[in-house]
């Protein structure tokens, strides 16, 4: 594994500019590694739902095909608000959502939820999303995620083969 390394070459204090503006010049030595991109053309993969707009009660269908065999996360979004509902929770593979808790796709993968407008909204329509991250190797995910930032810190970690898509739809009341 490789380690980012950041040293201090120099530092000049108390530096005045033509203009008479202070400043502070640090020069750094940093070893930088680029993040590794889905850059191979035969990883990929879709997600169609069976509609756009569900009300309480709807079957929410999901349809994934995949170009190859892929290890899949689906994280559900719920950002309107609040510390119970701004979260961020995996929703597959987790048998308290789904029975099929087989994270490996070889080509396709139809899963069904049933969507439901949480109590306490007083908006008449809210816009969830779900977040498909597939990749070539298994990741442990956490079951949630407080905030998009941290899921998306996550992403960036890792040197696994990984493409993402985020895909909204609408709950009304």
């Amino acid at each position: 594994k490789e380690t980012l390394l950041v040293k201090e070459k120099k530092k000049k204090k108390d530096g005045k500019n033509d203009d008479g503006i202070r400043y502070c010049e640090i020069t750094l030595e940093a070893n930088v590694v680029p993040i590794k991109k889905n850059n191979d053309p035969s990883f990929f993969f879709d997600v169609k739902y069976n509609q756009e707009i569900f009300r309480t009660g709807e079957s929410l269908e999901i349809e994934i095909n995949t170009s190859k065999r892929m290890y899949m996360a689906i994280f559900q979004w719920l950002p309107y608000g609040g510390k119970e509902y701004n979260i961020i929770t995996k929703i597959f593979p987790n048998k308290d959502y789904n029975k099929n808790t087989n994270d490996l796709i070889d080509s396709k993968l139809e899963l069904a939820y049933e969507a439901y407008f949480p109590e306490g909204i007083k908006k008449n329509k809210i816009d969830e999303y779900l977040i498909f991250i597939a990749s070539e190797k298994p990741i442990n995910w956490l079951k949630n995620y407080n905030q998009i930032e941290r899921l998306k810190a996550q992403l960036s970690k890792t040197n696994t083969l990984m493409e993402k898509h985020i895909s909204g739809y609408i709950l009304i009341k």
